[in-house]
């Protein structure tokens, strides 16, 4: 794009699809390396999330780290 590797990325961030960008960073959620807050439903990388205890958008607690409820989201199709 640009030439510039730190411009690149934020453009490909600003032109992908709004409904899965992280709560925590903004970021563009592009892998399965994410969960959802229980409460309000939205997106959070699992890497972005560490030192939370609560959701930034609607404060509810966020489980602890390590728990089930915090893990990689299944890829579609993969086999378990």
């Amino acid at each position: 794009m640009t030439g510039n590797p730190a411009m690149d990325a934020l453009l490909e961030d600003l032109v992908a699809p709004k409904d899965q960008v992280c709560i925590a960073s903004g970021r563009v959620i592009r892998d399965s390396n994410y969960f959802f807050c229980k409460a309000c439903k939205h997106p959070m990388i699992i890497a972005e999330s560490k030192g939370l205890v609560s959701c930034p958008l609607c404060h509810t607690a966020l489980p602890p780290p390590g728990d089930k409820a915090r893990q990689p989201l299944p890829t579609p199709g993969a086999k378990r």
